[in-house]
């Protein structure tokens, strides 16, 4: 006679809170290279160093430090006990791939997920876009500038830029600038008409940073924290139209600074100061 020994099973179930995918602008495919979503809690915040893992257990019901990176090149959160409605995300690398991000992001509740409107997975996931860095892989027959925004003197952080034609203001490309001011500029594939016969293209470039310089509130935080002025980016409620997360809505407090230059660009040729003047940027 055999007998059967009832097996004892512990069932878990994980409900998503957040979902983040990347997006690179100038591609339009995600991220070539694998960057950090930490969770923001304090300035200053204490970023993971470069050996550290992409991807850690979410155990004990902790609200954890980072977002976990799945080999898809998704990011992902679970839901746990002092979660809250919302966050705030820093997004980095290391290798300068990219430039930071930081953004503060609502979430759904459980409450509200038996909600039946509520529980569409599509209100927990985010595209964001992450903008070229200095390291930036592009390949040698992009038109494009490595330049530098300045103000009072001082490379001006965290700046916001934006190409556009001249005679249509037709928007050919975004850049972002860095901590050291710099930014790469690359060009949108039809930003020349491929019927036009020129080898020269007139872009005007405006740029876009803080009202007012941010001060740090102790003398000592920028040497703790590089990323301490990251300009706080609110994305709107899970459902609602979203013009942040592509990086189209300037950040509370930016706004449009009179540093406009006509450049005149080489089609497929990305401009240097090593070949040409700095492009600098002067800010009052």
């Amino acid at each position: 006679m055999n007998s059967h020994v009832a097996e004892k099973y512990l069932e878990k179930m994980h409900q998503l809170a957040l979902g983040i995918e990347f997006i690179d602008p100038v591609r339009g495919r995600g991220l070539m290279h694998p960057v950090r979503v930490d969770i923001e809690r304090a300035i200053p915040h204490e970023m993971k160093r470069p050996a550290d893992p992409y991807c850690a257990a979410q155990s004990n019901g902790r609200v954890p430090c980072s977002l976990c990176r799945h080999p898809s090149g998704r990011y992902a959160l679970l839901y746990s006990p002092g979660i809250g409605n919302q966050l705030i995300v820093r997004i980095y690398d290391h290798c300068r791939f990219y430039v930071p991000r930081r953004l503060q992001v609502p979430l759904l509740t459980l409450e509200q997920l038996e909600i039946p409107a509520q529980r569409d997975p599509s209100l927990r996931r985010r595209l964001l876009a992450l903008f070229p860095g200095a390291a930036y892989d592009h390949c040698g027959m992009v038109t494009g500038l490595r330049g530098r925004v300045l103000r009072n003197g001082q490379p001006m952080r965290w700046a916001w830029i934006e190409a556009r034609l001249p005679e249509n203001d037709a928007l050919v490309g975004r850049a972002r600038g860095d901590d050291r001011g710099e930014f790469l500029l690359l060009l949108a594939p039809g930003a020349a008409p491929a019927s036009d016969l020129t080898r020269t293209i007139q872009v005007r470039i405006s740029v876009a940073g803080p009202s007012v310089a941010p001060v740090p509130s102790q003398v000592d935080i920028p040497g703790q924290d590089v990323f301490w002025d990251l300009p706080l980016e609110v994305l709107p409620a899970p459902g609602l139209a979203d013009d942040v997360a592509l990086g189209d809505a300037l950040p509370a407090g930016y706004v449009t600074m009179s540093a406009v230059q006509t450049v005149e660009m080489e089609i497929g040729r990305m401009l240097t100061g090593i070949e040409v003047p700095p492009f600098e940027f002067v800010l009052p």
